[in-house]
């Protein structure tokens, strides 16, 4: 299938993550005078610039399948008592 024309993904990378990581998110947008509006994630020393809406229902989607196989690849997450 042919990629449409609006997709673009500058870099394609690897990275392990493990253990805690600190994580902040930082809106830019229109407002603050961007010409272009984004959302960075940042988790450990991962970044991540997210540029519109589809894209970032495509991370939300990735992270929605990754939650659902944690179990099987890592074990029930383990609860505290109340």
């Amino acid at each position: 299938m042919p990629s449409s024309p609006t997709r673009k993904c500058l870099v394609a990378a690897q990275a392990i993550l493990a253990g805690p990581q600190d994580v902040r998110v930082v809106a830019f947008g229109w407002e603050q005078g961007w010409t272009t509006p984004y959302v960075s994630v940042r988790i450990g020393r991962v970044l991540l610039n997210i540029e519109d809406r589809d894209a970032f229902g495509a991370l939300l989607e990735a992270v929605r399948q990754a939650e659902a196989a944690a179990d099987q690849a890592f074990g029930p997450a383990r609860r505290l008592p109340r």
